[in-house]
């Protein structure tokens, strides 16, 4: 029986032995792997001690900054103050500048009523200033027709000037003779002649109707009385002082006819300045009427159509 146990005792005991070493040989691998594993821990430790160093420093900076910023809200603080009251102030003028801008909408349908009238009223105030941009143009027009005849009446009075010593002349004869013959027969010859010298006529003779527009009876029967009046007009226009190729055109409101006239043509025939006008109409942007017209002066200096001698 003792002989047993000291055999499980002597089991037990190579057991633990075993179980020792083979701690003892853990115990040595893990330190072993441990030990390979101290210069990374070394070299960790090393790498976060001067990831601290930089770190310290500048906590030490934000240490210094911390006094001024202190300081700075200190001031700030004291600024609080002045900017409440501001706002105070602010405030207690906002319901003056709501009654303000209350009263500006309720003065807004006003304005608008009246912006509407005044938009309602444009084209009659558009339609006055056409009428007088075609009042203005046509006073130009004749402002102009007038410049050459103005130019003309001074050169006859120039004329007329350098003629007046022969007329005193032949005046002074003529009294003389007055002596012998009747007194109021004398009297009355010169009347006539200075009369009919001074009052020369300077218009348009010879036939401007349908006729020299080539219209036959049916034809001038689509133009009314005005339509052939503003043609007959506009022609002495072009005659008497348009300049080579200029052009009139107007529009009859009540036949809806358009008229051109363009001067043509200036030349001189047998010592006589004559001129030539195309005049063409047009109704419903359909051309009616092509017609070229030639005047020229006579020897009374009126303007003497070369055709034809109907009259409108």
């Amino acid at each position: 029986m003792l002989t047993k146990n000291n055999k499980n005792t002597s089991n037990l005991l190579s057991i633990s032995i075993l179980a020792l070493a083979a701690s003892l040989t853990y115990f040595t691998f893990e330190l072993s792997q441990f030990i390979g594993q101290i210069p990374d821990i070394l070299e960790n430790v090393r790498n976060t001690s001067d990831k601290i160093e930089p770190t310290l420093d500048e906590i030490s900076q934000i240490r210094d900054l911390i006094e001024p910023v202190l300081l700075e809200v200190s001031e700030t603080r004291k600024q609080i103050p002045p900017i409440l009251k501001e706002v105070e102030n602010i405030r207690k003028i906002i319901p003056p500048v709501l009654d303000e801008i209350a009263e500006i909408r309720a003065a807004i349908p006003p304005i608008i009523v009246e912006t509407t009238a005044i938009r309602k009223q444009l084209p009659a105030v558009l339609n006055s200033a056409d009428k007088a941009s075609e009042s203005v143009t046509q006073i130009s027009i004749e402002m102009k027709a007038y410049q050459p005849v103005a130019k003309q009446a001074l050169l006859q009075v120039d004329g007329v000037r350098k003629e007046i010593p022969g007329i005193l002349s032949q005046t002074n004869e003529l009294i003389d003779r007055a002596r012998v013959a009747a007194r109021d027969a004398s009297s009355g010859a010169m009347t006539g002649a200075l009369g009919g010298l001074i009052t020369a006529p300077f218009r348009l003779v010879g036939g401007f109707g349908s006729s020299v527009l080539g219209l036959s009876k049916s034809e001038a029967d689509d133009y009314s009385k005005n339509d052939l009046k503003n043609v007959q007009k506009h022609t002495m226009d072009l005659l008497q002082s348009g300049a080579l190729d200029d052009t009139l055109n107007w529009t009859n409101p009540d036949t809806h006819r358009r008229t051109e006239l363009t001067l043509q043509k200036i030349y001189q025939q047998d010592s006589h300045e004559c001129r030539q006008v195309l005049i063409k109409s047009w109704l419903k942007s359909q051309l009616t009427l092509e017609k070229e017209v030639t005047a020229c002066l006579n020897n009374e200096g009126e303007w003497e159509h070369q055709d034809d001698k109907d009259e409108w």
